[in-house]
């Protein structure tokens, strides 16, 4: 059976992706091979993150059009259709790989409570185990906490297994506090990862899109 870790946040900007790109390192380490699915994207031609990370040496066996499931669009149509597609795209995939990664949607076009939910009915439909992702930026201890909480009683509510918690761009001063805390929420892995200006900078492909620049080889 393949395995499988679904990649979920409550809210944007968490650096999912960055950790999408670290849990791949770490699988490919540990099987033969390794895969990534996107199950709800802005447009199944092109997804910024998904290009990124096909475009590294442990995805370079997929295709764009493998790795996506459907639209938001697609989803507001017809949610049921949407979940039949997610799910037949991906058991495609999984037959392929020893495990996959799947990456949660980036709250970029619905409401929070809402884009949560679809995550949760989603990775429930995948029988995925779920990473939980959240920010701790600007917010105290308590309401990271509660904030952890309460978007790992909605992906239980929807029969979701919940494996791990990781906060990222932490206070370094907090984050053994933040640990600890997050630790009583559930008895899971729990990581914190500190601020790092790094991950906030931007990237060569942003810096290629504001200046209209195309590239050439690379």
């Amino acid at each position: 059976m393949t395995r499988c870790v679904y990649i979920a946040s409550s809210e944007w900007q968490v650096s999912k992706s960055a950790i999408a790109l670290g849990v791949l390192e770490l699988l490919a380490r540990q099987v033969r091979s390794v895969g990534f699915f996107r199950p709800l994207v802005e447009s199944l031609e092109a997804d910024g993150i998904t290009e990124a990370l096909l475009a590294t040496k442990t995805l370079r066996h997929q295709e764009v059009a493998d790795t996506v499931g459907v639209t938001y669009a697609d989803w507001a149509s017809d949610p049921e259709a949407a979940i039949d597609t997610i799910v037949t795209k991906y058991s495609a995939l999984a037959e392929r790989f020893d495990a996959v990664v799947i990456l949660g949607s980036d709250f970029d076009d619905l409401t929070i409570g809402t884009e949560l939910d679809h995550n949760a009915v989603i990775a429930a439909n995948l029988n995925a185990p779920v990473l939980y992702v959240c920010r701790a930026a600007d917010r105290s201890t308590v309401e990271v906490q509660r904030m952890a909480e309460e978007a790992i009683e909605a992906f239980e509510a929807r029969h979701n297994t919940v494996v791990g918690i990781i906060a990222t761009r932490a206070e370094p001063l907090l984050a053994d506090e933040l640990a600890d805390a997050l630790g009583k929420v559930r008895d899971v892995f729990v990581a914190v990862l500190e601020q790092n200006d790094l991950l906030d900078a931007p990237s060569v492909g942003q810096h290629f899109e504001a200046v209209d620049a195309t590239l050439w080889r690379g």
